[in-house]
């Protein structure tokens, strides 16, 4: 694919408009929701992992971490990390469990994680890709942990996102599986679903 990451993507000057972030994820998540329905769990979702291609169509990348979604648990708690490590994929006794600045609380807790702790993920870059910092703080694994179990969302600046647009974003980011959408489908679909757009047609 002749392209660059999402990552690189977002770091374009002028900014990208929220409208037109919004648009790249929908995509990214019908592309994680295709693994879903295949039955795969990613595990590693980051921007990194996402290639927006030359022809404006941005696709979900690198399911070396990714597993039967009847079998995507972490494989035990993480050890002690900070600083740039929580930005790098890592690896426990053998088993690849992903980035930490981007794990679900039940993926961080070493608990069984399916398709939802991906849709998490995907929260967490598109928050970060809206406000321009990471929705959860946090310098080590357990101040980053303690911050994500305590669903301590930080207040990003708005740049006009809209609220109804934030609340879709927080739902993702839910601390209980249970309360995020059933399935990145659900996600996406709430995406699509902008008043705004509704009331200019």
């Amino acid at each position: 694919v002749e392209g660059r990451t999402l990552r690189s993507w977002l770091g374009d000057e002028p900014r990208h408009s929220w409208r037109e972030v919004v648009d790249v994820f929908v995509q990214v998540g019908r592309g994680l929701g295709a693994a879903h329905d295949a039955g795969l769990t990613h595990r590693d979702f980051k921007p990194e992992n996402v290639i927006v291609g030359d022809d404006g169509r941005a696709r979900v990348t690198d399911f070396g971490l990714a597993v039967d979604a009847s079998e995507a648990s972490v494989g035990g708690a993480l050890p002690s990390v900070g600083g740039a490590e929580l930005h790098h994929s890592m690896t426990i006794t053998g088993k690849l469990v992903g980035t930490p600045a981007y794990m679900a609380p039940e993926q961080l807790a070493g608990r069984h994680a399916d398709h939802r702790a991906d849709q998490f993920a995907l929260c967490v870059a598109f928050y970060e890709a809206l406000y321009g910092e990471r929705p959860f703080s946090g310098e080590s694994l357990a101040e980053l942990r303690e911050c994500v179990e305590a669903g301590l969302v930080a207040r990003g600046s708005s740049d006009g996102v809209p609220r109804w647009l934030h609340r879709v974003i927080e739902r993702g980011l839910a601390t209980d599986p249970a309360r995020r959408f059933a399935t990145t489908a659900d996600l996406v679909a709430a995406l699509e679903n902008d008043p705004g757009r509704s009331r200019t047609r």
